[in-house]
């Protein structure tokens, strides 16, 4: 997965930081839980197969194609 990028930072904290292409965090886990951030516009193409299920956080604007075949959430 060449997109996937972690980077464990050496502290006490001992959290693991997944960021998009351009360094933003996007997934931070934190000693009592984690943090799940995204912008406020999507302009990728997305398909939710047939038997998936996926959830997003609102309000969001989708400016790309999106093609749901299975369930999506957005909450």
């Amino acid at each position: 997965m060449p997109n996937l990028i972690i980077k464990p930072q050496n502290s006490s904290a001992c959290s693991v930081i997944i960021q998009d292409q351009e360094g933003v965090a996007v997934l931070t886990t934190l000693d009592a839980g984690a943090i799940f951030q995204s912008k406020d516009t999507i302009s990728d193409n997305i398909t939710i197969d047939a038997g998936n299920s996926a959830m997003m956080i609102g309000p969001v604007d989708l400016t790309g194609t999106v093609a749901v075949n299975g369930n999506l959430s957005i909450v």
